[in-house]
């Protein structure tokens, strides 16, 4: 997705409707959903400096287990520690 935070809503929404499919219990899904919403701000605001030329990407995997794993990357250097 473009580093734009107008962009983030369109991506919890989808993440939300695959984990629905997956039957992830409302309660974890609002859980999961916060919780991607705010790696997804994080990554336009620190990540990408709110600039919408780069881009922030957002993967969804799961296993046979029925485990997820979300991945939120962006072009920023990571933390730095103080």
């Amino acid at each position: 997705m473009p580093a734009d935070a107008e962009a983030i809503g369109a991506v919890v929404n989808a993440i939300s409707e695959t984990l629905g499919r997956l039957e992830v219990p409302e309660q974890k899904l609002l859980e999961i959903a916060l919780a991607v919403q705010e790696a997804l701000s994080n990554a336009v605001v620190y990540g990408c400096g709110n600039d919408p030329s780069k881009q922030v990407r957002c993967r969804l995997k799961t296993d046979a287990d029925r485990h997820i794993l979300i991945i939120v990357t962006d072009p920023g250097r990571g933390s730095t520690p103080l």
